[in-house]
């Protein structure tokens, strides 16, 4: 036998533990898709495998139910980002013209194309510096 069983073993703990560490790398290096909100929102998201995005822009309005938070990003025109967090949406206050970064994957909401939003930070912000795992709910 050119290998025993205990060595195997170890064999194979040893790469399964180097693959991981090489998904955790290569996950926080790997950076979504920036696009603009005026690209955002001319996107067709009928062909419904969406990669994950990063926006950039101002908040233009926010719009608090009970089940969900519809905020308006804006540069030359708007996009819509849907959160089902509502409730965080609420407590951390978003306001008009708030520079914020927001990740999630475009899809249709509402028979139209709207960002679900699976992370948000606030930039340039003295109330929060980062708010994460806003969940979307719809998968």
């Amino acid at each position: 036998m050119l290998l025993s069983e205990r060595k195997l073993v170890v064999l194979c703990v040893a790469c399964s533990a180097i693959g991981i560490v090489a998904l955790f790398i290569i996950a926080s290096v790997a950076e979504p898709l920036q696009v603009s909100p005026s690209d955002a929102a001319k996107l067709d998201v009928r062909s419904g495998n969406s990669p994950m995005i990063k926006i950039v822009g101002f908040v233009d309005s926010v719009f608090i139910t009970e089940s969900h938070a519809v905020v308006k990003i804006a540069e030359l025109e708007t996009v819509e980002a849907v959160s089902f967090d509502a409730s965080y949406i609420k407590g951390i206050g978003l306001k008009r013209l708030q520079e914020v970064e927001m990740f999630g994957e475009l899809r249709q909401y509402k028979g139209k194309g709207s960002l679900i939003i699976s992370r948000l930070r606030l930039i340039n912000s003295s109330n929060i510096g980062s708010v994460s795992n806003i969940g979307c709910g719809a998968d």
